[in-house]
């Protein structure tokens, strides 16, 4: 005989399965250490088995992973288009700006007030700048 296995164990192993005890075979795994661990895990491994074959499958409706997938590469495309249209309006903005500053050293701004013909180009200018930025700001914009 092997330590620590008793000649019943398998009888109480075939018990905890099945859910039938004996009186006889009751009392000795309540009194033989070895088999009270045999039943005690075997009723553990056999409950937990029911349990996880109890669950239904997890499912996922093919109709709504689709439309998950669409959203995410849509989403994904519009921040693309996003960071686009920033760089845009960052470039335009330099541009703008560097154009004015170009503009400015140019002018004298005493006879900007005296009305004399660099009005109309600094004129047009503020209102390309103005028209870039509305039309950056409108491409922008959310649909």
């Amino acid at each position: 005989m092997i330590p620590g296995r008793c000649a019943r164990q398998d009888d109480v192993r075939q018990a905890a399965v099945t859910g039938r005890w004996t009186n006889e075979l009751g009392a000795h795994a309540r009194a033989c250490r070895t088999c009270g661990e045999v039943a005690l895990v075997t009723a553990a491994l056999s409950d937990s088995s029911t349990h996880a074959a109890a669950r239904p499958p997890v499912t996922i409706a093919p109709v709504r992973l689709w439309a998950e997938a669409q959203q995410a590469r849509r989403l994904r495309a519009e921040a693309i288009a996003s960071r686009l249209v920033a760089g845009v309006q960052i470039t335009t903005a330099a541009l703008v700006v560097g154009a004015l500053a170009f503009v400015g050293a140019q002018v004298d701004f005493r006879a900007l007030v005296s009305g004399n013909g660099n009005t109309v180009l600094v004129s047009a200018t503020a209102a390309l700048l103005l028209a870039a930025m509305g039309v950056t700001s409108w491409l922008s914009q959310d649909a």
